[in-house]
């Protein structure tokens, strides 16, 4: 792949990665390790301090929720644009691959798969779909 198609890529995975971050930091909140956590001191004994009163818990866990939701809307936004990326694709099967792979998240095999083709056919079929992109996205000079 050129430099900008691999650009392209990157820009279409956007919401993928996002789409992670909110599960992980998801998977934070709901093992409750925001509220469990206790700190030592060098020597094994609990920290005197206030650091860790259960105030300041709570505190901690509403800012992560508070962050994850600024994540949900972020993805929110980011999934509407690039669904309008991949809408101006003309080729059915160009838009169907980059609709699985970019905005359900699908692997090239299961692509494959849900749509009867080899593994190769998608990825041929993807490339020319970011290529199109590509053509669509370069204004002409």
């Amino acid at each position: 792949m050129t430099i900008e198609q691999l650009e392209i890529v990157s820009y279409l995975n956007r919401a993928f990665h996002l789409n992670n971050k909110i599960k992980a930091l998801e998977a934070i909140k709901d093992s409750n390790k925001f509220l469990s956590a206790t700190n030592y001191e060098r020597d094994g004994s609990v920290n005197g301090k206030n650091e860790n009163n259960a105030e300041n818990k709570m505190m901690k866990a509403l800012e992560l929720a508070e962050r994850i939701e600024c994540d949900k809307k972020t993805l929110q936004s980011l999934v509407y644009e690039i669904y309008e990326v991949i809408s101006n694709v003309e080729d059915d099967e160009a838009y169907t691959i980059l609709t699985y792979r970019y905005l359900c998240y699908m692997t090239t095999e299961q692509i494959a798969e849900a749509m009867n083709y080899s593994i190769r056919s998608v990825q041929s079929k993807h490339k020319k779909a970011i290529t199109n992109i590509a053509l669509i996205c370069t204004p002409n000079v």
